[in-house]
């Protein structure tokens, strides 16, 4: 009887709509339709995943589930609706029939590989997006926003060590006379061990999973980092420990990619990646501001205890976040021989696409490294003034750095969910604007007249940069999801070599032009500058990708 009703009820809500010939408005009347379904609550016995695609974890799909009736010939309409339109994960619930008659499958068990069978009645099921429900109600936001946080916690933590050192490491060196070269050696050690560690971390977290490679990283140089003060007096050894800091850092970038691109649905990509990576400025912008007073107040030593005291509590947070998230993918590959693939190698180093992404880190760093190390310079030889007495000055441009890369994040999001935007194109998009503002901005720079003035083009140029982390640096994760530890490693590898090249090739026109006082040589260190965004943006327009490349 009950089949019989539905049936008379499909029957009439066809005839209803029968004149409505033209493809657009039968779509939308049958869209409105399934909408007006009334909602029920009801336990399912069993239940398996529709769209693999859309579903990231188990405890996004705990029973009960609020779901609607729909007829099975139905549910196509369903999956034929674009991720915008409905607004919520669609799971297809009840029993599933094989090819054999088949038998049921346990609630809460992967189901076997491949295409699922004829399809008998059944509901749709609706999860919120704002977190899973369990048999006791709301349970909490999905486990995924759990490790977005603490990548995002990562990022803060190791720049605020980055930053922090610097501020430690200078009235120590005032203290026992070293010189401006042996104060630069011992700076400069950190980001050789930082190059030389980006790739085989990102190679590593593809094999052994991030948590693994990122607990390493961040146990050795938290470890390290609590052990310097009692290197402060010694050079030498002090080099050698900022080198192993650098190394166990460079683990940490690629590990944060990797387990990005294992828990984040595609719909999120951008925000996360954005999100995570605007740490960085973040932990930069609050460690200038705090940690001079925690030097002046407590000493060096206490500063770096501290800094690596924190370190290990985010360790101790990242050990209670699981290795993988549990996936309802059908089709995934079942056997080791498949999951343990090696890496192509070859593909990754001749793929443009790759090339893209990393021209364009080397590009962004370029800028990034030559403002952070020649700001003071530029300050007081063209301006007059000291930049540590400017107040904010010092933060608020990391500050709009940090809200602007998340706002590369959303609008890429939103370009890609809202507005239909083929992902290639909202990379491209992103990264050209954020790109070209940036070139604008930093041309600027040298003409300006007053601290104030060069305060506005300086956080002009670096949210624009931040901006523009929304294009190319999201886009590891479109072109090798799996890979995405390895090819963020190779990107940041130019990058990190950019910050030596551009630090230096700044100081070098510097000199050519008479000294830091003449302008001409600011005009010129600010052009080639302009010249290596705006190249960057021709070669990510001409060869950046938006699908998989690697399978």
């Amino acid at each position: 009887q009950h089949r019989r009703r539905r049936c008379r009820r499909r029957r009439r809500r066809h005839h209803h709509h029968h004149h409505h010939h033209h493809h657009h408005q039968q779509h939308h009347q049958q869209h409105h339709q399934l909408h007006q379904l009334q909602p029920a609550v009801d336990k399912p016995d069993d239940y398996f995943i529709a769209n693999p695609s859309l579903v990231f974890s188990t405890e996004d799909v705990r029973p009960p589930l609020p779901h609607i009736d729909v007829a099975p010939e139905d549910f196509q309409l369903f999956m034929s609706l674009s991720l915008h339109e409905v607004p919520a994960t669609l799971i297809f619930q009840g029993k599933r029939s094989t090819p054999r008659g088949g038998r049921r499958a346990a609630r809460g068990a992967p189901l076997p590989a491949g295409p699922p069978g004829p399809l008998s009645q059944g509901r749709i099921a609706c999860t919120p997006w704002w977190g899973g429900m369990g048999a006791k109600g709301y349970q909490g936001p999905p486990q995924r926003y759990a490790v977005v946080a603490a990548c995002f916690l990562a990022t803060f933590s190791v720049y605020c060590e980055r930053v922090g050192f610097s501020i430690a490491y200078t009235p120590v060196a005032e203290q026992s006379g070293a010189s401006e070269a042996l104060k630069g050696a011992v700076l400069s050690a950190f980001y050789y061990g930082y190059a030389t560690s980006q790739i085989p971390g990102g190679w590593a977290a593809s094999i052994y999973g991030s948590k693994a490679v990122m607990a390493a990283g961040f146990l050795g140089w938290a470890g390290t980092t609590l052990l310097i003060p009692v290197f402060l007096a010694n050079p030498t050894v002090l080099s050698v420990a900022r080198t192993a800091v650098g190394c166990a850092q460079g683990l940490v970038i690629p590990s944060v990619h990797t387990a990005l691109a294992a828990w984040v649905p595609p719909q999120e990509k951008s925000r996360a990646v954005s999100l995570s990576t605007s740490g960085m400025y973040l932990g930069s912008a609050l460690a200038m501001l705090t940690l001079p007073t925690v030097v002046a107040k407590y000493g060096s030593d206490h500063l770096l205890q501290g800094v690596g005291a924190v370190g290990l509590c985010w360790l101790m947070l990242w050990m209670r976040i699981p290795e993988k998230p549990k996936e309802y993918d059908l089709s995934a590959p079942t056997s080791p021989a498949k999951r343990r693939a090696p890496v192509p190698w070859k593909a990754l180093v001749t793929c443009r696409a790759v090339w893209a992404i990393s021209v364009n880190n080397f590009t962004f760093h370029y800028v990034l490294y030559m403002l952070m190390n020649w700001l003071p310079t530029f300050y007081k030889s063209l301006l007059g003034v000291q930049l540590s007495r400017v107040g904010l000055t010092k933060a608020l441009p990391y500050l709009c750095m940090f809200c602007f890369s998340n706002l590369g994040g959303i609008a890429g999001d939103y370009l890609v969910n809202q507005k239909n935007v083929q992902i290639r194109h909202a990379r491209v998009l992103v990264n050209t604007v954020g790109f070209i503002a940036t070139a604008v901005a930093v041309v600027c720079m040298p003409y300006a007249r007053t601290p104030g003035e060069a305060t506005f083009y300086l956080t002009a140029t670096l949210s624009s940069l931040g901006l523009a982390r929304g294009g190319f640096s999201v886009n590891h994760m479109d072109v090798a999801p799996k890979y995405a530890g390895i090819v963020m490693g190779m990107s940041n590898t130019c990058g990190t070599i950019a910050g030596i090249i551009g630090v230096t090739c700044t100081g070098v026109l510097l000199e050519r032009a008479g000294g830091a006082t003449e302008l001409s040589g600011w005009v010129a260190a600010t052009q080639l500058c302009a010249v290596l965004l705006l190249s960057g943006v021709a070669i990510f327009w001409a060869y950046a990708q938006g699908h998989p490349l690697f399978k």
